[in-house]
């Protein structure tokens, strides 16, 4: 388990440019968002192929540029992107607090529903719960980082 993490505002962090492929939706943006976002969170090829819903072969010959995805599977890629850029924003694009927050086991609330504050990781970590979640993982924490960024219902 990481250590606490440290939230101090006056902890002074460096802050990352996010690459220019986050601001695209082609074929090889996404491939090139999946290869950052797994050298910088360590999201698994199992991981991606479970989020796109194929076998791990398929997803490696389409991360090789050897196959194609139809655009709905890539979607799956895309509302992860959203919600990694969320997170980011919100701890203004400090990339070595992100790795923290997204490894960082919460204490595990009784009670989930007694406020929308409780994140769908509820008692684990983000990856943990994206790995174990998906895509409905995704869709959740998206949800949640909306609603406590925006003040959207869910």
């Amino acid at each position: 388990m990481p250590k606490s993490m440290p939230l101090h505002p006056a902890t002074k962090l460096e802050p990352i440019n996010i690459p220019s492929c986050f601001s695209g939706e082609s074929e090889e943006d996404v491939r090139l968002q999946v290869r950052w976002l797994q050298e910088e969170f360590g999201l698994t090829d199992g991981f991606f192929a479970n989020l796109l819903a194929v076998d791990e072969r398929t997803f490696f010959e389409w991360k090789s540029g050897d196959r194609r995805l139809f655009k709905h599977r890539l979607d799956n890629i895309g509302e992860l992107r959203i919600t990694v850029m969320h997170i980011l924003s919100s701890l203004d694009f400090n990339l070595e607090l992100a790795h923290q927050v997204f490894e960082q086991e919460t204490r595990k609330h009784p009670d989930p529903l007694y406020s929308p504050f409780v994140p769908p990781w509820n008692g684990t970590s983000m990856k943990a719960y994206l790995e174990a979640n998906g895509r409905d993982g995704v869709t959740n924490m998206n949800r949640w980082w909306q609603h406590l960024r925006f003040g959207n219902s869910f």
